[in-house]
């Protein structure tokens, strides 16, 4: 895998937003529903998992890292046959051919993955904001022990009943 393939949360929440995402730390991005794991390749929904072979994995990370853009032809390409190969065009139509099939995407009908003809594709879901963690609940603020005081106060470290010390005259 390349070095730079990977979404972090941030990279989804930019991605959503329509910035550049961040690519430094593979984690999952979502859509309708989906979930694919940049670290593993695997593509999930409904309790159904799929793991992608590399030219589709390439191919969806690519698409996302530009959603809703137009990516040509020569940029997967590009990515998938770095060295070039004698027959990228058809190649590449298998791979997105099999990357269509993952997403159960029809090429007439795409909910995923739009065909620009004799250009390239372009990804038209909408990603989902990343999932964030809650931060952990911060502790009570800390209370002095009353300096002087006409009642009873329970110590809440052993639970006993202090009196606080009174001034005589």
């Amino acid at each position: 895998m390349d070095k730079d393939r990977g979404f972090g949360i941030l990279g989804a929440a930019a991605m959503a937003s329509g910035s550049e995402p961040d690519l430094s730390h593979p984690r999952a991005i979502r859509f309708d529903g989906w979930v694919l794991r940049m670290d593993s390749g695997e593509l999930a929904k409904d309790g159904r998992k799929t793991r992608l072979q590399d030219q589709p994995l390439q191919i969806l990370e690519e698409l996302l890292r530009h959603p809703g853009e137009l990516v040509t032809r020569e940029q997967l390409i590009a990515r998938l046959w770095p060295k070039g190969v004698v027959d990228f065009d058809t190649g590449l139509n298998s791979a997105v051919r099999k990357l269509r099939i993952a997403l159960q995407d029809e090429v007439e009908t795409p909910r995923y993955i739009e065909t620009v003809p004799r250009k390239g594709y372009r990804f038209i879901a909408a990603i989902d904001p990343p999932e964030t963690t809650a931060p952990p609940p911060s502790p009570p603020p800390a209370t002095a022990p009353p300096t002087c005081s006409t009642t009873p106060a329970k110590s809440p470290v052993t639970g006993s009943v202090k009196v606080a010390p009174q001034t005589l005259r």
